[in-house]
């Protein structure tokens, strides 16, 4: 597993705060992204956009050639309370989607040909998030359409 490409985001992100419009992401075909409070704090898929959670952009990635990158919040309390950002442990078989409380060191995300990449990959081959066939939100190298709906 290549982890130097974790170990080069860690160490040329500069901490900011959310920005730009805010979204709800539509899974093509599966629903949309949600949260449903649990002790992992897993992200969801949810069949209803009422039900989806408002997604922005926080920190811009710093490395070399991926400018356009950056850690996204979502807001599981509304977006007058703070923001976990969309994450993964690189190291784990099961490669769920979570929310994690720190934006240092946090994946970062772009949106490429329809899908939500990171910026992660293991021998050249990068991770998206993805549906998998139980339901669960995860990162691999197969990844799920997404589009993005401006949020109200």
């Amino acid at each position: 597993m290549d982890e130097s490409v974790i170990y080069e985001e860690n160490e040329n992100v500069a901490l900011g705060k959310p920005k730009g419009p805010y979204y709800k992401m539509k899974l093509v075909g599966k629903g949309w992204l949600g949260y449903k409070e649990n002790k992992e704090k897993y992200l969801s898929v949810v069949s209803d956009e009422k039900d989806a959670i408002t997604i922005n952009k926080s920190t811009k990635s710093k490395l070399p050639r991926k400018s356009e990158f950056y850690t996204w919040t979502f807001y599981p309390n509304g977006r007058s309370k703070s923001g976990l950002r969309i994450d993964f442990h690189t190291t784990a078989d099961v490669r769920r989607i979570f929310g994690s409380k720190h934006d240092s060191t946090a994946i970062s995300w772009a949106v490429i040909d329809g899908y939500f990449v990171s910026t992660f990959s293991v021998s050249g081959i990068g991770f998206r998030l993805a549906v998998d066939s139980d339901g669960d939100l995860v990162a691999n190298s197969n990844g799920t359409k997404i589009e993005l709906v401006d949020a109200e």
